[in-house]
């Protein structure tokens, strides 16, 4: 009876059967880092369909008897907030940076005037729209007879 001889084991054997172990530990860990991104996913998609974003209508008061007026807010939008503005003469809404936002005036009635970096100061009246975009410090103000009323709209700037 002849004796099999068993090769040692070693050289390239012994480094495959090695990174076996590390090459089923490197799958497993991103099958496991890509269900958590998947849960994440989910689970944020949920948050936002919690919140119930349904379309609404609003009526906006003619009069303005509120200096801003919410439109909307985090329980009605994801990511976009606006508001209703009446500024009575002489008054302004206060200086104010959009950081990491744009905002869009959407002028409804009135007189007035917006100031804002590299923009200067511009006269603003009914049917005009304004844009700032972020990291801009501005204001506005009513500089008619009659009360300026317009809606902001902001958005995070990607």
């Amino acid at each position: 009876m002849s004796k099999r001889s068993i090769p040692p084991v070693g050289g390239r054997f012994l480094s495959i059967l090695l990174l076996v172990p590390v090459l089923f530990i490197g799958i497993r860990e991103t099958v496991i880092n890509n269900e958590s991104n998947k849960m994440n996913n989910s689970i944020e998609n949920t948050a936002i369909q919690k919140r119930s974003h349904v379309p609404f209508v609003l009526n906006l008061s003619e009069n303005g008897t509120e200096k801003v007026t919410a439109i909307l807010d985090s329980t009605k939008s994801v990511q976009m907030r606006s508001g209703f503005v009446t500024l009575q003469p002489g008054e302004n809404v206060g200086s104010h940076n959009t950081e990491q936002h744009e905002e869009l005036l959407v002028i409804l009635a009135g007189k007035g005037k917006v100031e804002a970096q590299g923009l200067g100061a511009k006269e603003i009246e009914k049917g005009m729209v304004v844009y700032i975009p972020p990291n801009n410090q501005h204001n506005v103000y009513c500089a008619g007879t009659f009360p300026l009323q317009y809606i902001y709209i902001v958005a995070h700037a990607k």
